[in-house]
């Protein structure tokens, strides 16, 4: 009795093994938290179930510690990348705040608004100052009564540095290229800019026989004066000016100035004349008009009496009794006026009929050019 009664008691031991509610793991929501232990003297190996006040409780924390630093490492680390990105945003607004990227825009758009204004500015200058330069260069020959050397040569000295032959000109002053470069330097400084401008080549050349083209290459630096940003180029600006309206200086430095004649085109070009109707040619010389011939000199090169043949060369008639009005010894030329004034040699002179006879000779390269040939009778 008393071994069964152990033995029931025994049996009657409640055996407990703990368990815990957790939110992972089996599907039933349970895990088990408690451990089989091997009692005393059972051998390894063979798990046997202890009773409650036996389990070894322990167990069970040592289990939720690697969850539980796994959850602080993860907030710290949580944390420190919070901290770090509001560290970074707070730098970023302390450095550039509202007001100072306000100013920035400001600064770029007042610099991209100057500069766009730049090169029109550049350009006026240049026409401005070149148109006046071939102003001066005609009145240094009217009043010297001498053509020039080198009129290209003439041209860069009287637009950079206002003089010609080193003589100063009233045309000039504060009228030089450089001075209006000057005047755009003064105005980027009002506009809180530094511009520096430097004319690196000025040339003159023909663009047609009756278009004078000016190309100038400049460089510029263009900065704001915090140093908010700059704008470097380098460019050809360009200025074409019109000799239409200009006086030829072949008439005013033959005449010792007494012969004014302005340049304009004719309106009669490839219908001078019709069998022996000759009224276009005569209104062509009433007129004092020009017209394009490749035989005579340019425009830029009567301006230094070179009476060589251009593709741009332009010719005009002498007048006669403009020359007996003004008391000029007349000579037994062709009247072609580079022909006249330059004394050049030709193949023949011939005499036009039904024009103003006898006055009106043509040499005999020219015939063709003003439909006169079936008209025109060769003098002795």
């Amino acid at each position: 009795m008393g071994a069964c009664g152990d033995r029931g008691k025994g049996m009657a031991m409640k055996w407990q093994i703990k368990f815990k509610k957790q939110r992972a793991g089996n599907s039933n929501g349970w895990t088990r938290c408690g451990a089989l232990a091997t009692p005393d003297g059972a051998s390894p190996g063979s798990p046997t179930l202890l009773p409650a006040h036996r389990i070894n409780k322990p167990n069970c924390a040592s289990m939720k510690k690697p969850a539980l630093y796994k959850k602080a490492a993860f907030f710290t680390i949580t944390a420190a990348i919070l901290l770090l990105a509001l560290a970074v945003t707070i730098s970023y607004q302390t450095k550039y705040r509202p007001t100072d990227r306000a100013v920035s825009d400001a600064r770029i758009s007042t610099l991209n608004e100057f500069t766009k204004t730049v090169k029109d500015d550049m350009e006026r200058g240049l026409y401005i100052s070149s148109f006046r330069a071939i102003m001066s260069m005609e009145e240094f020959i009217t009043t010297k009564g001498t053509l020039l050397n080198d009129s290209k040569l003439s041209f860069r000295e009287a637009v950079t540095i206002g003089t010609i032959s080193n003589q100063s000109m009233s045309l000039m002053q504060q009228s030089t290229f450089p001075d209006w470069v000057a005047r755009i330097n003064s105005k980027a400084t009002e506009t809180g800019l530094i511009a520096n401008f430097s004319v690196n080549s000025l040339e003159i050349s023909h663009k047609n026989p009756w278009t004078l083209l000016i190309e100038s290459n400049i460089s510029a630096n263009i900065t704001d004066n915090i140093g908010t940003a700059s704008f470097i180029f380098n460019e050809t600006i360009k200025a074409e000016i019109s000799i239409t309206g200009l006086e030829d200086p072949t008439f005013s430095s033959h005449t010792q100035g007494k012969i004014i004649r302005t340049v304009n085109g004719t309106t009669y070009e490839g219908n001078y004349a019709s069998g022996t109707d000759t009224t276009n040619l005569r209104k062509h010389i009433d007129g004092n008009y020009y017209a394009n011939s490749t035989s005579a000199p340019s425009f830029l090169m009567r301006l230094e009496g070179n009476y060589n043949s251009s593709a741009y060369g332009i010719e005009s008639f002498v007048s006669v009794p403009d020359l007996q009005q003004k008391g000029i010894t007349q000579y037994k030329r062709s009247m072609i006026d580079y022909v006249y004034f330059g004394n050049l040699s030709t193949s023949g002179l011939y005499k036009i009929n039904n024009t103003y006879e006898p006055w009106l000779i043509i040499d005999e390269a020219h015939l063709d050019k003003y439909q006169v040939r079936s008209i025109a009778s060769q003098m002795g």
